[in-house]
């Protein structure tokens, strides 16, 4: 069965979304992402069902691919998703300074650094199936990513963002706190 929307109904959809901030988008990512790890530090229980046990590392796995896909749409040109890049120019038109663009783009440089790796898996393991390379047997390191992120929606909120998952504190959880930034 197909579900279709009104175009009425589309049109204040997109209007209402039109109307929430770029940094607001981007701290929602970046929530979601922190929720991710969060779950994907949890260490694996063991069970006697082997079925069950081949559940929970197949839920690990897409928990890695939903974080792997996260930290590199921040980076992406996409016009589709919210990326760092995206959300600048329209912050930087409403309210942004020199000094909030100067530290912006050194983040952003720091990022793409930091993202390569991760960027590698995606396009061997979760965009493409390599048929030779075996990288999805290497650890992955998202926390320098991760920290980034946060810090890079700290420097384009012109504040330190929180994120919760009910009362547990996913930035110190996580990063131990690990923001840097300051408007």
């Amino acid at each position: 069965m197909e579900y279709k929307i009104g175009k009425k109904a589309k049109k204040r959809i997109e209007d209402g979304h039109a109307l929430v901030k770029p940094e607001s988008h981007l701290a929602i990512e970046v929530l979601e992402l922190l929720t991710s790890l969060y779950f994907l530090r949890q260490p694996l229980q063991e069970s006697a069902d082997l079925i069950e046990n081949l559940r929970s590392i197949h839920l690990r796995r897409l928990l890695q691919d939903d974080v792997v896909l996260r930290l590199c749409k921040f980076a992406d040109d996409d016009t589709r998703s919210w990326s760092f890049d995206q959300a600048h120019k329209r912050i930087r038109k409403r309210y942004g300074t020199e000094a909030t663009t100067t530290r912006f783009l050194a983040l952003r440089e720091r990022y793409r650094e930091v993202l390569r790796p991760v960027e590698a898996h995606r396009n061997a393991y979760v965009a493409h199936r390599a048929k030779r390379d075996r990288l999805h047997l290497k650890p992955i390191g998202f926390r320098d990513a991760a920290r980034l992120a946060v810090e890079i929606v700290d420097v384009l909120a012109g504040e330190q963002c929180s994120y919760m998952l009910s009362d547990i504190d996913l930035r110190q959880e996580l990063l131990g706190d690990a923001s840097t930034a300051s408007a």
